[in-house]
């Protein structure tokens, strides 16, 4: 289910309300004063509305007041008039201001001299004549607070791209060896990126091989056989490694193993002795002939 809303009630299309900008009414009759502050407050939407009665207290008071981006100037005023006051705030303005003269006086003159000291701070756009209807000055008033909104948007200076400089000696000829020597790099580079993945597929394959002899070593049992041997050099490797305890002093000594020999039979062997001692033959004399 969709909702339409009329151009009036559409928020999208709605005017931007004021709120917290600060007007200045400037007018020396407060009836005049009274009824416009209240129709900015209540019906525009302005919060901050302040009133002035002579072109002096106008200065003073955007001055002292930063809020004060709108003023409504009246031309017949004491002390000072409205283009008088116009031409002080153009000499002392430090942030735009939006101006809207709301006079009595019908003059062309006055209108023209009053929109040619419009400036890129001050906006004088808007020249109303009394008597007013406040319903026909309610969109003056926000197309102006609109033009404010404007002149308080930086501007974008967008510099010209700088002309690059005639260079004669470019020729076709140096853009064509310019491409031959990149072509060439691009060639190296083909060439080491296919040397890396020719070793990339020999390592590959190396893998493939060891894992395929050790899978069958382990199928046929070939480990197994290797287990004893191994057992015994893991425990001659642990054995050159392990520390060798010393006997802790005051500690006794092991006793000596005592050898023992079994006696001989000296009485049967002495006979068979001299036996064999008479059947060797006896030996001269040295110096005797024989």
């Amino acid at each position: 289910m969709s909702l339409e809303l009329s151009e009036e009630n559409n928020p999208l299309d709605a005017p931007p309300t004021p709120g917290l900008t600060g007007i200045l009414v400037v007018d020396e009759d407060p009836a005049f004063q009274l009824g416009l502050k209240t129709f900015l407050r209540e019906y525009v939407g302005f919060e901050n509305v302040f009133t002035a009665r002579s072109g002096a207290e106008a200065i003073d008071f955007i001055e002292a007041e930063p809020s004060i981006e709108m003023v409504t100037l009246d031309q017949h005023m004491p002390e000072m008039t409205g283009i008088e006051v116009l031409h002080e705030l153009t000499a002392i303005a430090t942030r735009p201001l939006s101006v809207m003269m709301i006079t009595g006086s019908r003059s062309a003159d006055l209108e023209a001299e009053f929109r040619s000291m419009g400036t890129a701070q001050i906006l004088t756009n808007h020249f109303i004549t009394k008597p007013i209807e406040f319903e026909r000055l309610e969109p003056i008033v926000i197309q102006s607070y609109e033009e404010l909104l404007e002149a308080k948007r930086p501007k974008v200076i967008e510099e010209p791209e700088a002309a690059l400089p005639f260079e004669p000696e470019i020729t076709i000829s140096r853009m064509n060896d310019k491409l031959d020597e990149h072509s060439h790099k691009l060639d190296e580079i083909n060439t080491r990126l296919e040397a890396v993945q020719r070793r990339q597929k020999w390592g590959i394959w190396k893998l493939l091989v060891v894992a395929a002899i050790i899978w069958i070593a382990s199928q046929f049992g070939l480990f197994k056989s290797m287990e004893p041997g191994w057992n015994k050099v893991k425990e001659t490797v642990r054995a050159s490694f392990s520390p060798r305890t010393a006997p802790a002093a005051g500690a006794a000594s092991p006793a000596p193993i005592e050898k023992t020999t079994a006696p001989a039979e000296s009485a049967p062997a002495a006979p068979e002795a001299k036996g064999k001692a008479a059947e060797a033959p006896e030996s001269p004399p040295e110096g005797r002939p024989l």
